[in-house]
């Protein structure tokens, strides 16, 4: 069994990133591999990860709870921001998709941050956010490290407060995104996955 963290990999969506290239590596071995964080979409394909089995729900199932949020709030204009990769763009698809399914949830802009950030992309972000007044809402698919670029960049903005932040579970699963940021969280909501009593 592999056994790697979010930790270890340096960003969520790095364990899936990770597993599917070990995955596809041990096929042929018949290696059965079982995951605690691989939230990767495509993970749940029988036939190309026939060996593979996971404990947590696909990002599908994040990108539905943040469309029932949207509707349930009565936001009809949001906006998006993934990290580049698997993870984030992943994410951001299926909320896209499953946003247009439900009908009556307009997209204002779609923006992806680069792996190899630095913290004028981060003000860019902001800037282009702030820059459409309609859509306070954010849906957030993002890294540990660019959801603290991106809330630092809000403090920069003089933006507390100004957005609605929707961020999947890099943000919920764990302190270390928001530390000595949580004012510029207010007002947001996260997905947690529901852990177990050990």
């Amino acid at each position: 069994m592999l056994h790697a963290s979010v930790e270890e990999t340096g960003r969520p969506g790095g364990v899936s990133e990770l597993l599917m290239s070990l995955i596809n590596h041990r096929r042929g071995l018949k290696i059965p591999q079982i995951s605690y964080a691989s939230t990767a979409p495509e993970l749940s394909d029988d036939r190309r990860y026939d060996f593979f089995s996971r404990v947590v729900p696909p990002d599908s199932f994040q990108a539905q709870a943040m469309v029932d949020i949207v509707k349930a709030m009565g936001w009809n204009y949001v906006s998006t921001v993934a990290s580049e990769g698997s993870y984030g763009e992943k994410g951001v698809d299926a909320f896209m998709q499953l946003s247009r399914e439900a009908g009556g949830i307009c997209i204002a802009l779609t923006l992806k941050i680069p792996h190899n950030r630095k913290p004028p992309d981060f003000d860019k972000t902001i800037h282009l956010l702030k820059s459409n007044e309609k859509a306070r809402a954010v849906i957030l698919f993002a890294s540990d490290e660019d959801i603290r670029g991106i809330l630092n960049a809000t403090k920069r903005a003089q933006a507390v407060g100004h957005f609605l932040w929707i961020g999947s579970d890099s943000w919920g699963s764990k302190n270390s995104p928001i530390y000595q940021l949580e004012d510029c969280c207010c007002g947001s909501y996260y997905h947690s996955a529901k852990k177990g009593n050990h």
